[in-house]
């Protein structure tokens, strides 16, 4: 099955030039999220949180720290697996139940969250499919990865950091 890829522009996700969008993913998590909250406070920095339900579940009140902050939530699935973004009914109910952890940790009425961010970043059929039905966006790419060890695939994070200078 081949994975796709979902392209986007500045414009159409209103990110203004010398601007960048940082991500942080699979959180909360604990003393990091705490150290990174800080840090984004002094430095007057919103970022983007992608949030794993079961981690949700179980620090909720960082979510909401999180959200009180003004950062964005993102849903990142409940249990953060790989093997859920082939099969389109698992990865729905993985997704729904990541958006209901976070709305029970805001105290929210349950409603699907306007972002998500699949495992790894993969897009497969089944993915695209809820991207389509659910009319939502998936944030699929991120430039700064420990990772990655490849100069080739370092150089979008160069470019990224010499633009937002």
């Amino acid at each position: 099955m081949p994975i796709h890829t979902i392209v986007i522009s500045r414009t159409r996700c209103c990110l203004a030039p010398g601007q960048c969008v940082l991500t942080f993913d699979d959180g909360p998590a604990g003393k990091v999220t705490e150290d990174l909250l800080a840090v984004l406070h002094q430095f007057g920095v919103k970022a983007c949180f992608c949030l794993v339900g079961s981690q949700v579940a179980m620090r909720p009140e960082q979510t909401r720290a999180i959200s009180t902050a003004g950062h964005l939530l993102v849903n990142h699935t409940f249990r953060h697996r790989f093997a859920d973004l082939w099969n389109l009914e698992r990865f729905r109910l993985d997704l729904a139940r990541c958006d209901e952890a976070i709305c029970d940790a805001l105290g929210e009425t349950r409603h699907p969250l306007r972002w998500f961010r699949p495992p790894f970043g993969l897009v497969t059929a089944a993915v695209g499919e809820i991207a389509k039905t659910r009319r939502i966006l998936p944030v699929t790419h991120f430039m700064i990865d420990p990772w990655i060890k490849f100069d080739r695939t370092r150089r979008p994070a160069k470019w990224i950091i010499e633009d937002a200078k």
